[in-house]
């Protein structure tokens, strides 16, 4: 996580104020904004030599989006993104990219000491050249020990395979068509303010949330939205990312459409619950609700654009 965005007083007073548990090694009137892992700055982490481990990792940095890449000490393949299992392990040379609010689990295996570091993506040009990425070094790895004599255990063979997920990809199903379109103030658009504070404007489908339900959905329809992020207010080509999030229920990834390269981000049939949306370009999802009715949240998961305005409720009903 990011500590320190924003207007801020200093980061030990904002973290008595938070009841913040986190021993970040902290002194008092630390101004600077910096990341923490697992609430350490410049963490540590020791891994057995050969030993195959399984990380967890959380983007909860307010607005910026992650691009890791190993040391030459460590390997590693990614075997799930958002609580959703791959059917097979994707190995990762070029980096993998998450964006905020998303996971993604990774099977690490090092035989030396390794940094790992956050890089400017080569996809900028399908997240948009004003989309932030995190460019530092995030923590380190000490491998403790001697490497094993024997050959290191693939990590593929280390993977677990789990239930596929179904395919709402047919062409032929009877699908509930929605745009979801990200309004954003663009160069030439003048400010919203509130009080002494002014801002851009960041909504969805025109309207900043204001806690009404915009529409519904029926439960067991499959859905099938396309979440548009192509032009801001002013008419000017989006040059920023916005992050989709959907409460509830996992979303299968349908198509995309991109005048930069494709994102390392997903795969064409990926279940998700977080993904990139281009700039500029749109993302087509499809999602069928299943268990549970009632009012519920999409939104961008750029913390300062949802708690803005770019966000909707909506009703699953029966």
């Amino acid at each position: 996580m990011d500590i320190g965005s924003g207007k801020r007083s200093d980061v030990a007073a904002d973290s008595k104020l938070s009841q913040s548990k986190l021993n970040m090694k902290l002194a008092p009137n630390i101004k600077e904004t910096f990341l923490t892992v697992n609430g350490f700055r410049d963490a540590v982490i020791e891994l057995q030599a050969s030993k195959v481990y399984r990380f967890r990792i959380v983007n909860t940095i307010i607005d910026g989006s992650l691009f890791l890449n190993s040391g030459l000490g460590c390997s590693w393949v990614v075997t799930a993104a958002d609580g959703i299992n791959f059917q097979r392990p994707r190995s990762s040379h070029v980096g993998i990219l998450i964006p905020p609010g998303s996971r993604r689990d990774i099977l690490v295996q090092c035989i030396a000491d390794s940094v790992i570091r956050s890089t400017f993506a080569d996809s900028l040009a399908f997240l948009g050249n004003k989309t932030k990425i995190v460019n530092m070094d995030l923590f380190e790895i000490k491998s403790i020990g001697l490497p094993n004599t024997k050959p290191p255990l693939s990590l593929e063979n280390a993977f677990t395979q789990t239930i596929k997920m179904s395919d709402l990809r047919n062409p032929n199903l009877n699908v509930s068509k929605r745009i979801i379109e990200y309004t954003q103030g663009g160069p030439s658009t003048p400010k919203v303010t509130r009080g002494s504070n002014s801002y851009t404007f960041y909504g969805i489908n025109g309207v900043a949330f204001d806690g009404r339900s915009m529409f519904d959905v029926r439960l067991g329809q499959v859905q099938e939205w396309v979440i548009r992020n192509e032009y801001n207010m002013d008419g000017s080509m989006a040059t920023e990312s916005h992050p989709f999030h959907l409460h509830t229920n996992h979303f299968q990834v349908v198509s995309v459409a991109s005048k930069g390269n494709f994102t390392a981000d997903f795969e064409i049939g990926d279940w998700r619950d977080t993904i990139s949306v281009p700039a500029p370009g749109n993302v087509t999802i499809r999602w069928k609700p299943l268990d549970f009715t009632g009012k519920t949240l999409l939104h961008c998961h750029t913390l300062m654009h949802e708690d803005t305005g770019m966000m909707q409720a909506f009703n699953i009903i029966e």
